[in-house]
């Protein structure tokens, strides 16, 4: 958490998920596909984009308080830059 917490802002957006039954009624898997935006701060109104493209697969387990994920794996598929302009916070 580091790393993120020295990041001006971070914005992650699920693009896709597809969510199948595990081997039994209180299970199930599933695949997210994420784009995880990480701004510097910016100079001058511009700021440098790190987008992390992200695969997580998942198991979930049914508990008492709903659907929990069980386990996650984190894919880093690859990343790209770009600049990005940042909105006046004022």
């Amino acid at each position: 958490m580091s790393q993120v917490s020295r990041l001006h802002l971070t914005e992650h957006a699920i693009v896709g998920a597809v969510i199948a039954p595990g081997p039994g009624p209180d299970r199930a898997t599933g695949r997210i596909a994420c784009l995880a935006h990480h701004l510097r701060a910016p100079v001058e109104g511009t700021s440098a984009d790190e987008i992390w493209h992200i695969v997580y697969r998942d198991r979930y387990v049914r508990a008492a308080q709903g659907w929990r994920i069980e386990h996650r794996e984190m894919e880093l598929r690859f990343r790209t830059t770009a600049s990005a302009l940042v909105a006046d916070e004022s």
